[in-house]
């Protein structure tokens, strides 16, 4: 399997959000200046959309793993 990022529960959000806010320069913001949420729009949209189709390169089990589980697959030759 290619990819590493964790998808666990706790580390799946900072995931998600590193291509997020990726998806414009300086970065994509969480808010405008109003406060209204912008992860309804397009690059939140296709932030998400990236995010999933990414699991293809995963472990199927890489949704429960966390660190500890990742080295033990880093060792065994996982991406």
């Amino acid at each position: 399997f290619g990819s590493t990022d964790l998808r666990n529960q706790g580390w799946g959000y900072t995931n998600w959000y590193q291509r997020y806010v990726s998806m414009a320069s300086p970065n994509q913001f969480l808010f405008d200046d109003t406060g209204k949420p912008l992860i309804n729009s397009e690059q939140g949209i296709a932030a998400t959309n990236e995010y999933i189709a990414s699991l293809a390169h995963h472990s199927p089990d890489a949704i429960s793993w966390g660190w500890p589980e990742q080295y033990g697959n880093f060792a065994k030759g996982g991406a």
